[in-house]
C-alpha cells in the first residue's frame, strides 16, 4: 500500500450498520460482527458509546439503520 492510499484508508469513516430482524438488533462494524441486543435502546446506546470513542480519537463514523 502506498502513502497516498494508506492516507485514504486512515481518513475513511468507520461503519456501523443497526439490522433489526426477528426481535434482535444486530450491530456490524465494518461489516464485522459487533453485537447483539434485545433492546433497540441498547443497540443505539452501544453504538453512540463507540462512535464518541472514535471521535474522541479524531476519527469519524457513519451509522446505517435497516430492518430485514
Amino acid at each position: 500500500m502506498n502513502a497516498q492510499t494508506a492516507e485514504i484508508v486512515a481518513n475513511m469513516p468507520v461503519l456501523f450498520e443497526i439490522i433489526h430482524r426477528h426481535k434482535i438488533w444486530t450491530i456490524t462494524k465494518d461489516f464485522a460482527f459487533f453485537g447483539d441486543f434485545t433492546q433497540e435502546k441498547f443497540a443505539i446506546d452501544a453504538v453512540e458509546a463507540a462512535v464518541a470513542a472514535i471521535g474522541a480519537a479524531g476519527g469519524t463514523a457513519q451509522i446505517v439503520s435497516k430492518v430485514a
